[in-house]
């Protein structure tokens, strides 16, 4: 069977890559693994599906060439993005930048793009490649289990490892590197961070504002840092603060280096007005030290917090002398914590690492080895913050794929 482009890959690239070649009459096939297109795509954003975010800059993009994502971006961006699917039926609803279908579903935003590939014709078979042949007389062969297809043109879409139930196991990147491709060791992204600590399993459950600061080998120089709600759990640290900077800390434990957390507890309440504020609550005679500080902090955290400042829950407040409402300043500022290893990737929303975007035009995503070989989304060493970054290069690097193989 021959067409004019075959995708590898039936997620969020792969399926915009399909629409956008077979608006331009191109014969595509689009060939998924699972048994259904955009299954990671139905768990975006807690199955609302945050497509794009209206706030755009270099420092929501990681990766080996922070400014490799950047000219996609702007040529393709939050605002094409929006209007591209809008035109399909997809009208946006912004919240503080982040961008959801109006039905907050993303169920009807996978349907809404099923829709649209069968309105074009886009063939999609449900089987797993196994090979790609490199290009003799300008045609790829395409091998499965089964058959083999041949096309002019190959874009690989299959995303990284992150969730593999739903599709993410990393077979692209054996694709790639048969095609001589070079992989940056994929680890996992937007991502709980376990801990070394055993006090973790006593305020499972507690979420607090604060902000967490990550530290490579030693304690000198902040390597990534992000306030917003801290979820703490019974192996370690996560929600979104967490989130942005366990990239970071992957790579640097993939590289067996020793990473280190500071959690500031109270960020909103600089060092010396906190003290201020703890001394008034430690200067009543006729509560505990415990009682000083409901109201201020979780009654979980309190216990763990109180403890680790050598301070007695039941000791009487105003027996917390100055050295100890000191300590307890610092664990409230500074706790340190060890990290020892992330929650994996079957938990992990994306992945850090792929394809090396040095062997890649950044204006077309064509591979600089093999001509007619496209990549897209996830699959490249391009990682996004939360909230709809990663979908939006998808969206880009599609287009400017998609614009390349049909000119």
């Amino acid at each position: 069977m021959q067409a004019d482009v075959i995708i590898v890959g039936g997620g969020a690239s792969g399926m915009v890559t399909a629409v956008m070649c077979a608006r331009a009459g191109k014969r595509v096939l689009l060939f998924e693994q699972k048994k259904q297109v955009g299954k990671k795509l139905l768990a975006t954003g807690n199955g609302k599906c945050n497509y794009t975010n209206t706030k755009q800059s270099e420092g929501c993009y990681r990766g080996g060439q922070t400014d490799f994502p950047m000219h996609g971006l702007s040529v393709f961006g939050c605002e094409e993005s929006i209007a591209f699917f809008d035109e399909m039926g997809i009208t946006p609803k912004e919240k503080q930048g982040y961008v959801y279908p109006y039905a907050e579903q993303a169920v009807a935003f996978v349907e809404v793009l099923a829709l649209e590939l069968k309105k074009y014709n886009v063939q999609i078979l449900y089987d797993k490649v196994t090979k790609i042949q490199p290009p003799k007389n300008g045609i790829f062969c395409v091998s499965t289990e089964q058959n083999i297809y041949q096309s002019k043109k190959v874009v690989l879409a299959t995303g990284g490892k992150a969730s593999p139930k739903l599709g993410s196991d990393g077979s692209g990147y054996v694709l790639a590197k048969k095609l001589g491709h070079k992989v940056i060791t994929p680890v996992p992204a937007l991502i709980g961070l376990k801990c070394k600590e055993d006090f973790y399993e006593a305020v499972a459950g507690v979420r607090v504002r604060a902000k967490v600061a990550l530290y490579i080998d030693t304690m000198d120089k902040v390597v990534a840092e992000d306030t917003g709600e801290l979820q703490l759990t019974k192996y370690g640290i996560s929600g979104i603060p967490v989130f942005q900077v366990s990239r970071y800390a992957a790579r640097a434990i993939e590289q067996q280096q020793e990473v280190y957390a500071k959690i500031d507890f109270m960020p909103a309440f600089p060092k010396a007005e906190l003290s201020q504020m703890l001394r008034k609550r430690f200067s009543r005679s006729e509560i505990t030290a415990e009682q000083a500080l409901l109201g201020l902090l979780n009654g979980k955290l309190i216990q763990v917090l109180l403890h680790k400042s050598g301070i007695r829950a039941t000791q009487k407040a105003n027996k917390v002398n100055e050295m100890q409402i000191k300590q307890l300043v610092h664990v409230l500022k500074e706790m340190k914590t060890q990290v020892v290893e992330t929650n994996g990737f079957e938990h992990a929303q994306v992945t850090a690492g792929g394809i090396d975007t040095r062997e890649i035009q950044k204006e077309t995503m064509e591979s600089k080895r093999i001509k007619g070989l496209y990549f897209t989304g996830e699959i490249m060493d391009v990682d996004g913050i939360c909230g709809g970054y990663n979908l939006q290069w998808c969206w880009s690097s599609a287009y400017l794929a998609a614009n390349s193989i049909c000119k």
